[in-house]
């Protein structure tokens, strides 16, 4: 297998699991048995981060102002679509990100860019952040971001001869 250094989990799911997945996904919606071609595996980069977001309430008759109430969590934000996702979040553990992908032999691997910095991250993290939690943007702070390469294996299924009638089914590796 060859080594691609870039912080990245690894993959989890056997070519065999992943074909079984994408065959029971056509059966389900009964689009025939057809022949299910060798994936590629896409690297698709999401920044993750610790938030802190928290409301505020003014004392009377005062300009100070006490934190009211604060919510703690770990996010994502997928680097290509800009699109929140707590799941990968969760799975993207420090102690589960390898500095290296390992390449399985035979398969192509595409790895996608970043479409944003980290700084621009930051500040579309912390909008997103504010509208989920209902709380204005400057209460909400980011830390800890870092980037994270997620495999997915990609399965480009042609449902019959015309080459328009072609489906594209992602597996989380």
């Amino acid at each position: 297998m060859a080594k691609r250094e870039l912080p990245s989990l690894p993959l989890k799911v056997s070519l065999d699991e992943a074909k079984e997945r994408v065959d029971e996904e056509l059966v389900t919606n009964k689009w025939g048995e057809v022949e299910i071609p060798p994936p590629e595996i896409e690297l698709v980069p999401y920044y993750v981060f610790h938030f802190d977001a928290y409301t505020e309430e003014q004392e009377e008759k005062s300009s100070i102002r006490n934190v009211q109430e604060n919510r703690q969590g770990v996010s994502s934000l997928n680097a290509v679509s800009n699109v929140l996702d707590e799941v990968m979040a969760e799975l993207a553990l420090p102690e589960l990100v390898r500095n290296e992908f390992e390449e399985p032999k035979n398969i192509q691997v595409n790895v996608k860019d970043s479409r944003f910095s980290v700084e621009e991250a930051k500040v579309a993290a912390q909008i997103k952040i504010a509208a989920q939690e209902k709380v204005p943007r400057d209460n909400v702070h980011i830390s800890g971001m870092r980037l994270v390469y997620c495999p997915f294996l990609v399965f480009s299924v042609v449902l019959d001869e015309e080459a328009e009638n072609k489906i594209v089914l992602r597996v989380n590796g």
